[in-house]
């Protein structure tokens, strides 16, 4: 017959568990973090569907975040996802849509509507790019 321990045994033997896993979340977030930044990758990535969506009227309302590449003023390469939502169709046999980017998304002299094309081949891409494209899941 087995006799377990006092339970300052199993706090002791818990905490070395509890500390081993805090220190794996640690290096984990530290990670993603300092990957968040060069623009590599993303907590939403894995969280979108594997295909993209059909662009037809199904479409519309459907809110979206496209990824955008520049130069900031200080000479250095940002990279960011801005998003928006589809408002209408404008060719769905070319992939053009109507979007409506959320007002903390413009900047000076932003256009509020512009269309564009969301390629699906474009759609969470696993190294986005220039206008790769997903669900805006925030």
């Amino acid at each position: 017959m087995y006799k377990l321990g006092t339970s300052a045994d199993i706090d002791t033997a818990l905490r070395k568990y509890v500390d081993k896993i805090a220190a794996i979340e640690e290096k984990d977030y530290t990670e993603r973090n300092i990957c968040k930044e060069k623009g590599e990758c993303d907590r939403w990535t894995d969280r979108q569907e594997l295909i993209a969506p059909n662009i037809n009227n199904t479409l519309i309302g459907y809110k979206i975040e496209m990824l955008f590449e520049y130069i900031d003023i200080d000479g250095s390469q940002l990279t960011n996802w801005y998003h928006r939502k589809v408002t209408g169709i404008k060719n769905e046999r070319t992939n053009a849509v109507i979007m409506e980017w959320d007002q903390e998304c413009l900047g000076k002299g932003d256009q509020k509507r512009t269309v564009e094309k969301l390629l699906p081949t474009k759609y969470n891409p696993d190294e986005p790019k220039q206008r790769a494209w997903r669900q805006y899941l925030q």
